[in-house]
């Protein structure tokens, strides 16, 4: 059995996303193996729906097997950690031939030699990086700089995040293979939603601007129904971009909760800004800079909401994304140097029922623990492995506390999640 993986994020799941699970079938692979990210995402917001509704969704395309959870913690950290940390997640279950990654050139080749001198860090280029950044540049603009043979592959978000895997891979001296495929629709940063493979970036834009979208809707505002429920109901997905049997899943957890947004924790976030005396106290949280947080000091006095103020703290040296990782770590308490590079296990959300035999490969293999029933398991977490899923059950709940406030339902606690079964 040939076992591929694909790490994303599936926010929401789309067209493309789709796309590239039947390509790694295409290729060859009897199974794919997803990790995904949980409820806090690369660009430091929360997960617009809900993790279960994103990995049903998955399941339900019949293009994914089996959906793994992927800590928040590296979720929602830098590229390089991103990577690192979900290769070496996949690495650790010894069952995964290929990892599958869409990228701008579809090459794996040139991809590959970049992330060579990136690991290998030869003089030439230690000097060039070094140069550009005494002269200002940015770490991203420098390294361009530095490698111009390879400037337009560091220019596209999808083939850095690429590079950044293989560099993984070639550090952990794995024996996954990489394969990139071309990206196909639009582009990360396209906000069109009208075309059949929008980006996950237009779907959400659309939901956001205009709740009142036309659509398919699997539920229609009725008589007796609350002002915000029929609100809910007017928020529909564009279905020219959700494979159709993925859609009525995503649908329904919208009319159920609404959309989450950073600024659900606008109010944490301030509350923590101001709860530290000086900057070397919120320099301590993960991605916060001793310069960004004597930013965050000095403007935490125009504190309007969460977004504005990570758009107010932005700088040509510190972009937006960097900017709204460190708020976000904040407002979750994410700290440096709270865990080791070895913190792990695997959780499992959902997966195909004709797909149970990679599931018990993945039970079979692992040399981390594998969760599949977390209240009965739990106690079976040791160290660093036990810290980590007390600290994600900790921020999983708070997702849920405050989507559920903003939906006025009762709330649901992690460990009373059973596995998507599909």
């Amino acid at each position: 059995m040939k076992t591929a993986a694909v790490i994303a994020e599936f926010n929401p799941f789309h067209n493309g996303h789709q796309y590239l699970l039947q390509k790694a079938k295409e290729e060859g692979a009897d199974r794919v193996v997803v990790i995904m990210s949980c409820d806090y995402l690369q660009r430091g917001e929360p997960a617009c729906m809900g993790r279960y509704a994103r990995a049903e969704a998955a399941l339900r395309s019949g293009a994914a097997d089996v959906v793994l959870a992927y800590p928040s913690r590296y979720a929602s950290a830098s590229a390089e950690t991103f990577a690192f940390q979900a290769v070496r997640m996949l690495d650790s279950l010894h069952c995964i031939d290929e990892l599958i990654f869409g990228s701008e050139c579809g090459n794996t080749a040139p991809l590959l030699r970049c992330a060579e001198i990136l690991v290998q860090e030869p003089p030439f280029y230690r000097e060039a990086l070094r140069n550009g950044l005494k002269e200002g540049m940015s770490f991203p603009k420098a390294r361009a700089q530095a490698l111009p043979e390879y400037a337009d592959l560091l220019s596209s978000p999808n083939n850095i995040l690429g590079i950044e895997y293989l560099k993984a891979l070639l550090r952990l001296h794995s024996s996954i293979k990489p394969k990139a495929i071309l990206r196909e629709g639009a582009g990360y940063l396209d906000q069109d939603s009208s075309l059949q493979m929008p980006s996950a970036l237009a779907i959400r834009e659309k939901l956001r601007r205009n709740p009142g979208n036309t659509g398919i809707s699997s539920g229609t505002a009725e008589e007796g129904d609350s002002a915000d429920q029929k609100k809910k109901k007017n928020i529909l997905l564009p279905s020219n971009g959700i494979p159709s049997e993925s859609l009525p899943v995503l649908q329904k957890e919208i009319e159920t909760y609404g959309i989450m947004t950073a600024e659900a924790y606008a109010s944490i976030l301030v509350e923590r800004l101001w709860s530290c005396g000086n900057a070397l106290e919120l320099a301590a949280y993960e991605d916060v800079t001793e310069d960004l947080a004597g930013t965050f000091i000095r403007k935490r006095n125009d504190f309007q909401g969460f977004e504005s103020f990570a758009k107010s703290c932005a700088s040509k040296n510190l972009p937006l994304a960097h900017v709204r990782r460190a708020l976000l770590h904040i407002a979750l308490g994410f700290r440096k140097g709270d865990f080791g590079t070895d913190a792990g296990f695997v959780q499992v959300l959902g997966f195909r029922k004709e797909a149970a035999d990679c599931l018990a490969a993945i039970r079979l293999n692992a040399d981390i623990p594998v969760l599949v029933n977390p209240p009965a398991e739990r106690d079976g977490l040791q160290g660093e492995a036990r810290r980590l899923f007390e600290e994600e059950l900790r921020i999983s709940n708070l997702y849920e506390a405050l989507r559920s406030m903003q939906a006025g339902i009762p709330a649901r606690n992690e460990l009373s999640r059973p596995v998507v079964k599909v």
